[in-house]
């Protein structure tokens, strides 16, 4: 029973890992996306890439 316990905080802890890195990489995206509207095409490809 313990061992249960353990593994569901484990993967819940997994879990918030990549909702974490999900809303990151998606917000990283839309402002790139408001940012090449304003920028030149250059400087938002080096910001992809960072």
């Amino acid at each position: 029973m313990n061992k249960a316990i353990k593994d569901l905080d484990i993967s819940l802890d997994l879990l918030e890992a990549f909702s974490l890195i999900y809303l990151i990489v998606s917000h990283h995206i839309t402002i790139s996306l408001i940012l090449s509207k304003y920028l030149p095409k250059s400087f938002n490809f080096l910001l992809i890439n960072l």
